[in-house]
């Protein structure tokens, strides 16, 4: 089973794939960033996102494509450019027919690391640890995607 986990943002958006065979049985397949300009419009920058999780949906062939949540912060600017991305992302999705699931941040965390208040530097940790990948060179974005295809996986294991 093939795991896209998928960490939004407008300026970078962290995917991360797996095969996740069961629980003890997980092999890491990729990660990276889609990265969009600051300096760009709003809608450019939504385009470049859809054409790059477009791009990686096509390239992996995902089984399950997982995503975070919203989480709303104080900055309701920064919260509605997330909401945005989402959605970008979400259309993609959509438009090509793939098997979707949404999990909160804390779920992934309490997956991931047993606690759901763990902070980004714990579950960038236990991925790598988990994945058996202690000298991987990732981003935080792209760890907490890793994080989300995993948490995405235990939870839906019954189900694939």
């Amino acid at each position: 089973m093939i795991i896209l986990g998928i960490d939004p943002g407008i300026n970078n958006v962290g995917y991360g794939v797996i095969r996740f065979n069961n629980y003890s049985n997980i092999d890491y397949i990729a990660s990276g960033l889609i990265k969009t300009k600051p300096s760009e419009p709003l809608y450019m920058r939504l385009s470049h996102i859809i054409s790059g999780v477009e791009g990686i949906i096509n390239d992996f062939k995902p089984n399950l494509i997982g995503m975070e949540e919203v989480f709303i912060n104080k900055n309701a600017a920064s919260s509605i450019k997330l909401c945005h991305a989402r959605g970008a992302i979400m259309s993609v999705i959509g438009k090509l027919g793939c098997n979707f699931s949404e999990i909160s941040p804390n779920s992934v965390k309490k997956t991931v690391t047993g606690s759901g208040h763990a902070d980004k530097n714990q579950v960038f940790y236990m991925i790598k640890i988990i994945l058996k990948q202690s000298q991987l060179k990732i981003s935080p974005d792209e760890s907490d995607a890793l994080a989300v295809a995993f948490a995405v996986g235990v939870l839906n294991h019954s189900l694939l």
